[in-house]
């Protein structure tokens, strides 16, 4: 699209270029090479030409491929901003692979882009759930337990709603630096902060 060239940079354009040479060149590509291409042209900033290729072969593949496929279009229409058909996608396609780690964070990622930042709390929340099942506790549970408190923190959240989640949100990091004695000192350091972060928010410290 005229968007995704006019804001690209000389070395964005230069990839799309070189994928695009790519593309013409080969008559033979295999679907596998051209969702490896497709992937590229996102990273590139460029969905539409992700789509081109991803679309035409998606009934034919079969397992892996075609999730692979599905969270490939999911994400090229985020990027495109056409929300509402990219959280409809990926909240389907993670429903048929709920333990699919690339598609719990796509559809996390793809609910913030759509600015449903409500949404994205709960689905991070439903992830931090089954994270905290896992022994020894992985460095995703830190991670997610910080985002959602950066997205708590949103100034696109307001009134009594956001006061629920930044309270809800509040919870998260108290409950780690309580029982978590082995928590790595640098993500001890930031729940802390977030915790001094929200509690002003909510008025509770000057």
């Amino acid at each position: 699209s005229a968007r995704e060239g006019s804001e690209a940079s000389p070395e964005t354009k230069g990839l799309v270029s070189l994928l695009d040479q790519l593309v013409d060149r080969s008559s033979d590509l295999s679907p596998r090479d051209k969702l490896y291409l497709a992937d590229a042209y996102l990273s590139a900033g460029s969905p539409a030409k992700g789509l081109a290729l991803v679309e035409p072969i998606l009934s034919n593949l079969q397992g892996g491929e075609k999730v692979t496929a599905r969270l490939l279009q999911a994400k090229a229409r985020s990027q495109a901003g056409q929300h509402p058909a990219a959280v409809g996608e990926i909240t389907q396609l993670l429903k048929e692979n709920v333990g699919a780690k690339e598609v719990i964070i796509a559809r996390g990622e793809i609910l913030e882009s759509a600015k449903d930042y409500a949404g994205a709390i709960k689905h991070w929340q439903w992830y931090l759930d089954r994270l905290k099942r896992v022994q020894p506790r992985p460095a995703e549970l830190y991670e997610v337990t910080d985002r959602i408190c950066r997205l708590a923190l949103s100034p696109s959240l307001a009134g009594e709603e956001s006061k629920k989640i930044l309270a809800g949100a509040l919870r998260l990091p108290v409950y780690l630096i309580e029982t978590d004695a082995g928590m790595p000192a640098s993500w001890k350091q930031t729940m802390t902060r977030r915790i001094d972060e929200i509690k002003r928010r909510l008025g509770m410290v000057q």
